[in-house]
């Protein structure tokens, strides 16, 4: 295409010949899933391994024949298809320039160096609630932000709950409900990303091991105690009981998830709450 020619790209199973490509869609509609495997693995990819690359000055349109330096989202568009599908109807085609590619590549190493620059230069602002100096970034609001400790209690700024206010404004004009996590193709698509991820046998030994740095590096060594004392705080302003279990809305709505259960997963359950029990009678000890 375009008079040049190229060696096979490592990314080999988007690479299929183009004169089978209708019967490839014909196999993948039939097949179902596989596009979707196709599709799931282009959005993990980097910049480089997401494009076909092309040494001349411009490429060739498919659809339109209109001669660019990128085929992106933005050109797509005019002809209702994502990048991905376009990837997988036409995989030998070209989709970005060398030239183009640099361009992006040094305007990305331009924001990251930025943003990192950015993010190390703070200032002493008051926590909105109880006015105790702490330190943000500098472009942070200088009457809306909150400390640790009011956020870990639960506390949200004004800032915060105008944005969940439009949110959900915006999900309920959109799709119905006020939680994406009520939308299906959302949940799938969760679902999907974290089953690809999985498939590192280091993924989750990774985010245990992030999340416990984290929580040190905020709290302290003995955070998992903090966290406790300030669960129990925020479970007493919200529902007067230290414990949910201890309110009795709380204990119906308990009963009727556990009815629909599976045995296993009412076994996992009652496991779960015998540990629970038994750490906190240690704590109390």
């Amino acid at each position: 295409m375009n008079g040049e020619t190229r060696e096979l790209p490592t990314n080999w199973f988007l690479q299929f010949p183009k004169v089978v490509g209708e019967t490839t869609n014909f196999l993948m509609d039939l097949f179902g899933g596989i596009k979707e495997q196709i599709i799931r693995r282009i959005n993990v990819m980097s910049i480089e391994d997401k494009h076909n690359i092309s040494n001349n000055s411009f490429i060739i349109c498919e659809l339109c024949n209109k001669q660019i330096e990128k085929i992106d989202g933005r050109h797509l568009k005019n002809h209702t298809i994502s990048f991905d599908e376009y990837r997988i109807k036409f995989p030998n085609s070209f989709t970005i320039t060398k030239e183009k590619l640099d361009k992006e590549l040094e305007s990305i190493e331009i924001r990251k160096l930025a943003k990192e620059k950015t993010d190390k230069d703070t200032k002493l602002v008051k926590c909105y609630f109880c006015k105790k100096d702490i330190e943000v970034n500098k472009n942070q609001s200088n009457n809306e932000s909150i400390c640790k400790e009011c956020k870990g209690s639960g506390l949200i700024s004004p800032f915060q709950q105008r944005a969940i206010d439009s949110m959900r404004k915006s999900l309920l004009k959109e799709e119905g409900v006020d939680n994406a996590s009520l939308i299906p193709s959302v949940v799938k698509k969760r679902n999907e990303t974290v089953e690809l991820k999985r498939q590192d046998p280091n993924y989750f030994k990774e985010i245990v091991e992030k999340r416990v740095n984290t929580m040190e590096e905020n709290f302290g060594e003995d955070w998992k105690e903090k966290q406790y004392e300030l669960s129990k705080e925020g479970m007493f302003k919200k529902l007067g009981v230290e414990y949910a279990l201890q309110n009795e809305e709380s204990v119906v709505k308990f009963k009727e998830t556990v009815a629909n259960k599976t045995p296993e997963e009412k076994k996992k359950i009652v496991e779960k709450g015998r540990d629970t029990k038994e750490r906190n009678k240690l704590r109390k000890d």
